[in-house]
């Protein structure tokens, strides 16, 4: 009965997630990218995404073309950094004006490690980047057209991998890791949160097979 709950108050906080903006794709860019910079330009941004001055900033922005194409057309390349200069983000875009991300975006803590990858255009761009494989090989990738990948790391360890369709719903299985390395296994079909939720050891071995019930996700 313990690890039944304990498996429903795994998911209910994978769940929450989605109530987070920096999770919600909708608002992957903070709507930073609103502002339309110059490539040869630096972007200041405040705590909370905002334009910033160059004297009161806590983050900003450099731009480059780069050599990854998408539909015949070299993508921006953009970097985000901390004020220590550290990097926060990396990504791409399709034109500087608009938010369509594609290729990896990566996302760092202060302290240089990475925090979480996103690979958006996946069957597109999972070629040209071929360190996401060991992650993909952990679930098996939906029957679904337009997805993207998601990972995110604990301080040392992987946090999640999953996929979502364009509209951000979590689509096909998940692995959800605890931190002593077991992990839930549930299946998000067409968007919709998932009944039966599997517990592995880190041997891969099943522990419980559990139930919740949706009246408990917020």
């Amino acid at each position: 009965m313990k690890t039944c709950i304990t498996i429903i108050y795994s998911l209910i906080v994978l769940l929450s997630f989605s109530q987070n903006p920096s999770e919600d794709t909708t608002v992957l860019f903070r709507e930073s990218t609103k502002y339309l910079y110059n490539l040869d330009e630096t972007s200041y941004f405040d705590e909370d995404w905002e334009i910033a001055s160059n004297e009161e900033f806590k983050y900003y922005r450099t731009s480059k073309i780069s050599n990854l194409m998408y539909q015949n057309i070299p993508l921006i390349e953009i970097t985000d950094h901390f004020k220590n200069d550290e990097i926060q983000m990396t990504g791409y875009l399709f034109d500087a004006d608009t938010t369509f991300a594609t290729g990896q975006w990566s996302y760092y803590e202060s302290n240089g490690k990475i925090s979480q990858y996103r690979l958006y255009e996946y069957e597109t761009f999972i070629n040209e980047f071929p360190h996401l494989e060991e992650y993909t090989k952990l679930i098996e990738k939906p029957d679904c057209d337009k997805i993207s990948l998601h990972i995110r790391f604990f301080p040392k360890k992987l946090k999640y991998v999953g996929y979502r369709r364009n509209d951000g719903k979590r689509i096909g299985k998940w692995r959800i890791y605890k931190k002593n390395g077991k992990y839930i296994v549930c299946d998000f079909k067409n968007g919709k949160a998932p009944t039966v939720l599997r517990l592995y050891d880190k041997n891969d071995k099943l522990i419980k097979k559990g139930y919740y019930s949706p009246r408990f996700v917020q």
